[in-house]
């Protein structure tokens, strides 16, 4: 692993705003605000990879424009957005299905019988 060798780091307090690209419009690095200082600071590395929640990785990729991806990268048929959100709704759906099946109580354990 990169962190034994240590070629690692990781940054914490850092909110990812896009992706870096080269001129072949591939990944290189990414841009982010450091949540202290409020600054934005640009890392680079081989590889890039986003590990956000389905709606975060979205919005990071959609604010990732370039020469190569005006419209945000991984973004050239404009789908990005409603189909991350799709994924999302269908998640969020089949776990309040499977957190409910069977009982007459919500997801979040508040029956009917306890709403004045």
């Amino acid at each position: 692993m990169r962190k034994k060798t240590g070629h690692f780091e990781l940054r914490t307090n850092a909110i990812a705003k896009n992706v870096l690209v080269d001129d072949k419009g591939r990944a290189k690095g990414v841009a982010y605000v450091d949540r202290n200082t409020r600054q934005e600071v640009e890392v680079y590395g081989k590889t890039v990879v986003l590990a956000a929640s389905c709606l975060e990785t979205a919005k990071i990729m959609l604010n990732s424009k370039s020469r190569h991806w005006p419209t945000g990268i991984a973004n050239s048929r404009g789908e990005l957005w409603a189909q991350s959100l799709r994924s999302s709704l269908r998640d969020v759906s089949l776990w309040l299905f499977a957190e409910t099946a069977g009982t007459t109580e919500s997801a979040d354990n508040v029956s009917a019988s306890t709403v004045v």
